[in-house]
């Protein structure tokens, strides 16, 4: 379907059929432990949304590092907009996202990651303040520019499964879960059965506009 109707879609067929794709004004939060492949999940659907949607996308890689990227050595689509600058302050994502929806007609903004973006100095040592008034700004940033945003967030490494029922038990405070309209969690790990032995990734929607709540399985 179209945007219009749907929203922007992920990609992933078993996704999209749950969440109905990204809305505008609707902030997603990604989240999941180091090397489970968050990086690669958001360009997939970057690429997908530039490619088969024909959506302008904004990137922000807040690592600085593009050779870790999936399209470093690709053509990278006119319709994707990367910005490698390491460490940006949350007022200058904000800026950045107002001149990228003003001038490139940009329609969904993916920022890789949370940890890496700069509150205000006040807020500088004060860690939980500090994300929970980013997580807010971005999501007003969403809003005002009628635009899904979808922010990375590394969470600790700690059981998957223990993660399906408590916020808190995947390094999301409470307040961060209750300002983000959906929140996905991504799990990779060896899983083993008696007939054959393979690495799925595992998405977990774990909250979303229609309250639906789904695990499913991606290549």
């Amino acid at each position: 379907m179209e945007e219009n109707s749907r929203g922007i879609l992920s990609g992933y067929p078993s996704i999209d059929k749950i969440t109905g794709g990204w809305k505008k004004g609707e902030l997603i939060l990604v989240t999941g432990r180091p090397g489970t492949g968050m990086t690669s999940f958001a360009m997939n659907i970057a690429l997908n949304a530039a490619n088969e949607q024909k959506v302008p996308v904004g990137f922000f890689s807040l690592a600085g590092d593009l050779n870790e990227l999936p399209v470093a050595s690709a053509i990278i689509p006119e319709r994707l907009f990367i910005d490698d600058t390491p460490r940006r302050t949350i007022s200058e994502i904000q800026d950045k996202g107002f001149s990228l929806v003003k001038d490139s007609k940009v329609r969904l903004i993916i920022v890789d990651y949370l940890e890496l973006i700069e509150g205000p100095r006040v807020l500088r040592g004060y860690h939980n303040a500090e994300i929970c008034h980013i997580v807010h700004k971005l999501k007003e940033t969403a809003r005002e520019l009628n635009i899904p945003i979808i922010v990375i967030s590394q969470r600790p490494r700690d059981s998957f499964f223990q993660s399906l029922y408590a916020s808190s038990n995947f390094g999301i405070s409470n307040t961060i879960y209750s300002i983000a309209d959906s929140v996905i969690i991504i799990h990779r790990e060896l899983y083993v059965t008696s007939e054959y032995a393979l690495n799925p990734t595992l998405i977990f929607v774990a909250k979303q506009r229609s309250n639906q709540t789904s695990i499913v399985t991606i290549p």
